[in-house]
């Protein structure tokens, strides 16, 4: 019987060997902090939005940073609409 030597799990760059189960640093990363997958979607949608999507979040970013509840335009319920419009 040949025995095999495998390398191991993730080097020092974080590269994943994909005969094992482990995670790559950005998985580990992603594992501990999972918005991060929110903030990378917008970061790449966010430049491709049509000028109405991009109005509709003025407006809304406008209303919604004098309203008593904290400010964040990640949080703008047409992020959605515009990642499903970029899907197809």
């Amino acid at each position: 019987m040949r025995k095999t030597r495998h390398a191991p799990a993730a080097d020092r760059t974080g590269q994943w060997d994909h005969r094992s189960n482990t995670m790559t640093k950005i998985e580990e990363a992603i594992a501990r902090h999972p918005y991060m997958l929110h903030i990378e979607r917008i970061v790449r949608i966010a430049p491709l939005m049509t000028n109405a999507e991009r109005a509709a979040l003025t407006a809304w970013a406008e209303e919604a940073v004098e309203s008593a509840v904290p400010f964040d335009a990640s949080n703008w319920p047409g992020w959605s609409a515009v990642a499903r419009r970029l899907a197809h």
